[in-house]
C-alpha cells in the first residue's frame, strides 16, 4: 500500500507485518520525477482513463496541476512525517520495519535476501 494514501494508514498499518519506508534523497526524487513527467509528455503516454502529462500543467503554478512543482513542496512533508507514524506504530503494535535510504532496487533486494527487516534507522 502507498504510505502517502493517509486517509486509509491508521487502518492498515497496524494490520501489516512489515513497513518499508522508501526514504530518497530530495534530488533522486525530483531527478526521477522530471525524467518521468517529460518523457510522458513527449510519448503523449496515456496514465489511466485517457488522461495525459500537458505542458499546460508542468508549466502551472498550482501544486495540484504541476506533479513536478507538488513533488517539490511535498518532499519535506513526508520525509518527516513518515519516519515518526513509522516509529509511533512499531513501537505500539511489534512491527517489523526498514527503511530505505539508498538506491530502492539493489537495497531492497540486498535485505529481501538477507531477511533483513528490522528497523534500519
Amino acid at each position: 500500500m502507498d504510505g502517502n494514501y493517509s486517509h486509509v494508514r491508521d487502518i492498515l498499518w497496524p494490520l501489516a507485518s512489515t513497513i518499508l519506508i522508501i526514504d530518497l534523497p530530495k534530488r533522486v526524487v525530483m531527478t526521477r520525477v522530471v525524467k518521468r513527467t517529460l518523457l510522458r509528455i513527449m510519448k503523449r503516454e496515456e496514465l489511466w482513463n485517457g488522461n495525459r502529462e500537458s505542458w499546460r500543467n508542468v508549466l502551472s503554478r498550482d501544486p495540484m496541476r504541476n506533479i513536478i512543482l507538488w513533488a517539490w513542496n511535498t518532499h519535506e512533508k513526508y520525509h518527516e512525517i513518515l519516519p515518526v507514524k513509522r516509529g509511533r506504530l512499531s513501537g505500539s503494535t511489534g512491527l517489523s520495519s526498514s527503511r530505505v535510504r539508498a538506491k530502492f532496487e539493489s537495497s531492497l533486494e540486498k535485505r529481501m535476501k538477507n531477511s533483513e527487516w528490522r528497523d534500519s534507522d
